[in-house]
């Protein structure tokens, strides 16, 4: 099996995923979503981040350490590392060292802290561009966009390893508009600015041809597919997904005191706050969509109204969580993200049986 990248896979962040005439690198999953567009908010991310950092040591701005842990617990929940063993063995796994984590946290707790204050932080101190490339790849992977930009990267290479399989790959003709469209889209109509690209990438020709091919594939399978009546349809179909919930939860020593915790909070009024302080638990706040909450049961998240109190949940034997509903709203089907993730529902559903059949996952499979 071939490389799909130009230097070594360590040096490339390690094999994500394997296609049967190639495998597919942590560098190529960042250089893909590179190509279609979709690292401008992680890069402005990590600019802010690294601003925010050095404001804060400018003017005297300190994170506790007491902030700093809560972080942590918070990452390795949204991470599912339920252990410190477990922890090491991710970071060693995926390339990632302590300091990594910790400048990681210390960018996204600063980032969050000074939200209001962006614009003002970003007049003050100045960031190159070229600052942010180092930390994409552990930004991309820490914050979560790492594992949804190599499913999409993974889905191109199904297709195409599909169409090789069936032996009816779309005529050149067809291929060759579809690839100017997308070019065009991007800016890279000519070849001098296909060049200035692969330059500022470090990419070799073979490669950039080869991400091409997979876009102009893919784009010609999907084609026809994400229409508004069908997206409209999917919505009807996929009502979780319109649903938007806050979740606050506090993980207890066993499933005892987790059951004590939610009689202190119904009967005698205590907030699950206070509760969990007082045991020492350790707190997580999430707002995603119904789906995402995959640790509880989406049948009691379904019929769960805003104050209610969802658990226990056992994560190990030392961890039991209860989970207290926030927020729970119906969001507009016309919204960005609940339309990308009906396209995304669309999209799976066509490219599924190829995805399964020729794609063997190296690192664990996103959703998976």
């Amino acid at each position: 099996m071939s490389d799909a990248s130009d230097s070594s896979d360590a040096d490339d962040g390690g094999v994500f995923f394997e296609a049967p005439d190639r495998a597919y690198t942590v560098r190529d999953v960042l250089l893909a979503a590179d190509l279609r567009g979709e690292l401008g908010g992680l890069r402005e991310s990590v600019r802010q981040g690294i601003a925010c950092v050095r404001y804060a040591e400018e003017e005297g701005f300190e994170v506790s350490d007491e902030d700093l842990q809560q972080a942590a617990d918070s990452l390795r929940y949204e991470l599912d590392l339920e252990t410190e063993e477990a922890t090491e063995a991710w970071f060693e796994r995926n390339g990632v060292s302590a300091e990594d984590f910790t400048d990681h946290l210390m960018r996204r707790l600063l980032r969050d802290r000074l939200q209001d204050r962006l614009a003002h932080v970003a007049a003050q101190v100045h960031v190159l561009a070229r600052e942010a490339e180092p930390l994409l790849r552990v930004e991309a992977l820490l914050g979560g966009d790492l594992a949804r930009l190599a499913l999409a990267l993974a889905r191109r290479a199904a297709v195409r390893a599909g169409y090789a399989a069936r032996g009816d790959r779309p005529n050149a003709s067809l291929l060759d508009a579809r690839r100017d469209v997308f070019l065009g889209e991007r800016g890279l109509g000519t070849e001098a600015k296909w060049g200035e690209w692969m330059a500022e990438h470090g990419v070799h020709p073979e490669l950039f041809e080869h991400l091409l091919d997979l876009e102009t594939l893919y784009r010609t399978r999907i084609s026809g597919l994400l229409t508004a009546d069908r997206l409209r349809r999917e919505t009807q179909v996929r009502v979780a997904d319109c649903v938007r919930m806050c979740l606050e939860g506090a993980a207890f020593p066993s499933a005892s005191a987790a059951r004590e915790a939610i009689v202190c909070v119904r009967e005698d009024g205590d907030p699950l706050e206070d509760v969990a302080r007082r045991c020492g638990a350790r707190m997580h706040r999430s707002r995603a969509f119904l789906p995402d909450h995959n640790r509880v049961p989406r049948a009691q998240l379904l019929s769960a109204r805003v104050g209610d109190l969802l658990g226990p949940f056992a994560d190990s034997e030392t961890e039991h969580w209860v989970y207290r509903v926030c927020e729970k709203e119906n969001a507009s089907p016309e919204e960005p993200e609940v339309l990308e993730r009906m396209k995304a529902g669309l999209v799976d559903g066509l490219v599924a049986g190829d995805l399964d059949e020729h794609i063997r996952w190296v690192m664990p499979r996103p959703g998976g």
